[in-house]
């Protein structure tokens, strides 16, 4: 199976990951500020479908975010 950063390294392109640009406490610390940001809109702001599912999309790709990066910060 071929995998996408397999195809960008086998391009030549040098685009690099967040974690590789910011380093892995700056990357955690602004993921958390993202979910918390987000999570203090949905208590505080407007609130309808369309702002939920986005909300809750942004707060799941930000816990990935969280298991990505934990082994790195804790090893």
């Amino acid at each position: 199976m071929l995998r996408f950063d397999n195809i960008l390294q086998s391009s030549g392109s040098d685009r690099h990951a967040i974690l590789d640009s910011f380093g892995r406490t700056n990357t955690l610390m602004m993921v958390y500020g993202l979910t918390a940001l987000i999570m203090f809109y949905m208590s505080t702001g407007a609130m309808n479908y369309p702002t939920f599912l986005l909300s809750v999309s942004l707060i799941g790709f930000c816990f990935g975010g969280f298991l990505a990066l934990f082994p790195s910060v804790t090893a």
